[in-house]
């Protein structure tokens, strides 16, 4: 099996995996998976330079996506 597959069904997989828990952390790291698997389509084929670059953007993602969701979804009584 590809690794690029690898990395999208791991991240479909945490995508889904947050519908049960609604904390936005499953989802952040499964967007952060699809997109490395994505850049691994694209070329980058080093499995380190993947793996920093998923832990940059599951930190990103989880920083950003968690304040815009709280600013804008939730509402605060």
């Amino acid at each position: 099996m590809s690794s690029w597959l690898i990395w999208i069904i791991l991240g479909l997989i945490l995508i889904f995996i947050e519908i049960f828990t609604h904390k936005f952390i499953f989802i952040s790291i499964g967007f952060s998976a699809v997109i490395t698997g994505i850049l691994n389509i694209l070329g980058i084929e080093k499995s380190v330079v993947l793996l920093i670059l998923f832990f940059l953007l599951s930190v990103l993602n989880i920083l950003f996506l968690r304040k815009l969701v709280s600013k804008y979804l939730i509402k605060h009584k």
